[in-house]
């Protein structure tokens, strides 16, 4: 193996996670505009907006193109049908620009990208994210300042466990796959997507099973994942 140069991390449920569920965000940010919204209707909404996801993915696999503003439409979807209008447009202008799931760290997310970077690695980003708002969340959590490169899959047009957004970030920092060590929670978007890009993939068992046939290195805790990074640099 070479000499690691770089870490990789997801982000979602892997550095950081939503305080609040998809649907509990988006009912408290309806009702903060004054909207009149039932659970039944916003659960409504979810399932027309992941409708509209499923078409998506059929029609562009792994990529979609950025100007489809697919999280954009999966919120005006949501809101057609949990208000009950013919065009949500108006509110999910808005809607798919805010935080609504109310991001906040995970323990030793923080210390966990300050870290790699005080141990001199390229630290980066890779994450699954749609809506315009990543880079806005890691400067809020303090995260930014240690990172090298934030990678969205809205900005890659390539999503997880597509190779590409795995190969536009290596590119971005000139560092090779061998050199770099890729840790999150997705066993079929990260540890899949890392391998097809030629990384070293960690995962990270804390919201799924790892496979019982896998032949890589699993941990429960991120910390420790960086521990197993160390090990790899000393090789």
């Amino acid at each position: 193996m070479s000499h690691i140069r770089a870490v990789s991390f997801d982000f979602g449920k892997t550095l950081a996670d939503g305080t609040s569920s998809g649907t509990a965000g988006a009912a408290k940010y309806l009702k903060g505009l004054g909207r009149d919204v039932s659970d039944d209707g916003l659960g409504k909404g979810v399932a027309a907006a992941e409708v509209y996801l499923s078409e998506m993915r059929e029609k562009h696999g792994l990529r979609y193109p950025k100007d489809e503003r697919v999280w954009f439409h999966y919120c005006r979807h949501m809101v057609e049908e949990a208000l009950g209008v013919d065009d949500g447009s108006e509110i999910a202008e808005e809607m798919w620009k805010t935080d609504f799931h109310e991001t906040e760290l995970l323990p030793d997310g923080l210390e966990a990208v300050e870290s790699s970077n005080m141990q001199g690695y390229l630290v980066m980003i890779i994450s699954n994210w749609e809506a315009p708002t990543l880079h806005d969340i890691c400067e809020r959590l303090g995260i930014s300042k240690h990172v090298d490169l934030i990678l969205p899959s809205r900005d890659a047009e390539s999503a997880k466990p597509d190779s590409v957004i795995f190969e536009m970030a290596l590119s971005k920092l000139k560092v090779r796959p061998d050199e770099t060590v890729h840790i999150g929670d997705s066993f079929g978007c990260d540890v899949i997507g890392a391998r097809s890009a030629g990384m070293t993939p960690i995962h990270l068992a804390t919201e799924e099973e790892t496979p019982s046939d896998f032949m890589g290195i699993s941990v429960n805790n991120i910390l420790d994942a960086l521990g197993e990074v160390g090990r790899m640099t000393q090789r």
